[in-house]
């Protein structure tokens, strides 16, 4: 059932994104600040369940609590776009990656079959791995049959608790934001190929490794747009899945054999390890689409944004950034 968060905050910030998703005209920034701001405002409310209970799960509540100042700093870059005629071409990328993943996410989460479906299924190689590595196990057959359900893997050992694969284990969320930030992507290879062809020439004649990266961009540059994309998603989505896969064998693996406690390996080794992994991952994608590296440099540019002009197609001018012409 859906929560008062969720009918007050999280739907109507979907449906302004999804309103505003093309630009549509003069107010459209205006609309795309309301959702992203609504979207911000829906993480104060995630707070307190993270931390609530017996056992306070403090980096998710970190996590929501940059999202809030995240999402309210877009809005407000967006209130900026609207009163100063400009259209910064990061914050329509973040826009648009956020609608995708938090649609997305919303159906999974709120939709019995399709919940249960890859809960088992994550379960099912969590539970298969184990076995191959040797570990005496039992699990819980059938598909959850409720939202919120999980399935269960059982020790042979009945003095060890209880592990229960739900759905913030299947790594739902990482594989959706992963998906729309790169098929939200604008790409425009005139943008990057005078710098790709600069790195060909300084790296084609050096060690190993400068040679290596001068033939990846020089292979990149014989893909068109679109492959571009797809390379990307199906180099990184199948092994964000994998690497989840093996993260819950580690959570498992150590908690039954008594070297960490649940709560630990969980909340703390396996969600840093996680972080890390999808940093990573996120240089891989600047490998195959420079584009999107332009639109995450772009937000941290805004930074410098106080005045309107600033912004010259789609980003902050150079000779901002540069200390120069201000």
């Amino acid at each position: 059932m859906l929560g008062n968060s969720t009918i007050l905050l999280y739907i109507p910030s979907l449906i302004l994104m999804g309103v505003s998703y093309h630009n549509r005209g003069r107010y459209t920034p205006l609309i795309r600040g309301g959702g992203t701001a609504l979207f911000g405002l829906y993480w104060i409310t995630r707070i307190p369940a993270f931390l609530g209970g017996p056992e306070p799960d403090i980096v998710n509540a970190i996590m929501s609590l940059l999202g809030v100042f995240f999402f309210l700093y877009i809005s407000y870059h967006f209130l900026l776009d609207f009163r100063w005629g400009e259209d910064t071409r990061a914050l329509e990328w973040v826009m648009r990656t956020s609608f995708i993943t938090g649609l997305a996410y919303l159906m999974f989460e709120n939709i019995q079959i399709t919940q249960g479906v890859i809960i088992y299924v994550v379960a099912l190689l969590t539970f298969y791995v184990l076995l191959l590595f040797g570990h005496d196990l039992t699990m819980e057959p059938g598909l959850p049959t409720e939202i919120g359900d999980g399935v269960t893997i059982l020790s042979a050992d009945p003095n060890d608790i209880a592990i229960t694969i739900v759905f913030a284990c299947t790594a739902a969320l990482a594989l959706f934001l992963f998906s729309a930030a790169i098929f939200a992507t604008e790409t425009n290879r005139d943008e990057w190929l005078p710098w790709a062809r600069r790195e060909i020439r300084r790296n084609r004649n050096g060690n190993l490794f400068q040679r290596s990266r001068s033939n990846g961009i020089l292979n990149m540059m014989k893909l068109s747009d679109r492959q571009r994309k797809w390379v990307a998603f199906l180099i990184v989505i199948p092994i964000i899945f994998i690497t989840n896969i093996l993260r819950n064998v580690g959570v498992i693996a150590v908690v039954f054999g008594g070297i960490m406690d649940f709560y630990v390996a969980h909340n703390y080794y396996a969600k840093f390890m996680s972080l890390g992994m999808m940093m990573f991952l996120t240089w891989v994608l600047f490998e195959f689409l420079p584009e999107l590296q332009e639109n995450l440099i772009g937000l941290f540019d805004l930074t410098k944004r106080v005045r309107k002009g600033m912004i010259k197609n789609g980003r902050v001018d150079l000779k901002y950034l540069t200390n120069k012409g201000s």
